[in-house]
Formats: structure tokens, sequence, C-alpha cells
């Protein structure tokens, strides 16, 4: 399944960003997936719940919205 590898693409770049940011726990992640990727909100908040266990991002909502084209691109994050 692709969606564990986007999954595991938009964690790392959570975690890079909120490590810059001394952020210790991420609540919220707004990304822009292109709608060539096929990928349902749900099949992804699945996969992210999955590899995102035991990091600063386990419990994130994923906030997914559509666009065109085939780009994967975090928005930005809400840290608590």
């Amino acid at each position: 399944m692709h969606e564990f590898g986007i999954a595991e693409k938009i964690l790392k770049l959570v975690i890079d960003e909120a490590k810059q940011h001394n952020i210790q726990k991420v609540a919220t992640i707004r990304v822009q997936i292109g709608e060539a990727n096929n990928l349902s909100a749900e099949s992804l908040q699945f996969a992210f719940g999955i590899v995102s266990k035991n990091t600063i991002a386990q419990d994130a909502q994923v906030d997914m919205q559509g666009t065109k084209g085939n780009a994967i691109q975090v928005i930005n994050f809400d840290g608590e």
C-alpha cells in the first residue's frame, strides 16, 4: 500500500520541522495531496496512525486537502 510510504514522508517532514521549533507534540497536520495519488483521507489517517506510533505525532489528526496533479505537501501543523 503506497499510503504507508506517503504517511512516512509526511511524518519525517513534520518531525524535522517540529524539532526546529521545539514542538513536543503534534496534534493536527494539514496536507495537500494530488488527486493522481488516488488516496483517501481514511486510508492516509490509518497509515499515519501506524507509522507515527511512539513519535511526537502519535494520535495526530491528518487533514487532507485534494489538489490537482500528484504533489504531496505539508501545509502546516499544530503543536500542543
